[in-house]
């Protein structure tokens, strides 16, 4: 009796656990500077090169989601910007090819990092960011402003001689202005 009894323990505990984390992911609330903001439309930049084997422009994936979610970004239409943003980052294989392709895709992270840090109101937003600047960073060594992102994490949770051990190395790393 008491191993059935143990056993339903350990099944209620596993499930609530799942049910909180469920739960807790669909409490991530974005918010927009305005409410109602519409999304921006697609660009036309020449972002090329076209594969021959396919006859598939690659800046297809950029003009109709990457770019338009900067845009977004930057008018405070976070919701959308998120939305384009992890649009491109799960179709990695759409850009594979552009000589920019891990440039793009840390830039992408970053926003959805600077999105869940600053505009989110959910549980757990700051390790959802932080696991999208260090993706950034993973991407792209060179984005500096991701470590800065880093550190703001690391204080938030007290961890303050990691935040100083981020920026002391980024400070080796010599980031230009």
């Amino acid at each position: 009796m008491r191993r059935i009894v143990k056993c339903l323990i350990l099944f209620l505990g596993v499930s609530l656990i799942s049910f909180d984390q469920t739960f807790s992911q669909n409490e991530i609330e974005i918010h927009n500077v305005k409410p109602g903001m519409g999304s921006e439309p697609m660009t036309r930049l020449d972002i090329g090169p076209t594969e021959p084997h396919h006859s598939i422009n690659v800046g297809d994936i950029l003009n109709a989601h990457f770019f338009p979610g900067i845009l977004d970004y930057s008018k405070g239409n976070y919701i959308s910007a998120l939305a384009q943003m992890r649009y491109f980052i799960d179709r990695p294989q759409y850009t594979k090819n552009h000589p920019q392709h891990l440039k793009f895709l840390s830039i992408a992270h970053y926003i959805c990092g600077m999105i869940h840090l600053y505009h989110d109101s959910g549980y757990g937003r700051h390790i959802i960011a932080k696991d999208n600047f260090d993706k950034s960073i993973q991407l792209d060594p060179e984005n500096h402003l991701a470590y800065l992102e880093i550190s703001h994490v690391l204080l938030v949770f007290d961890l303050k001689d990691q935040a100083i051990y981020i920026l002391r190395y980024l400070l080796e790393l010599k980031p230009k202005e």
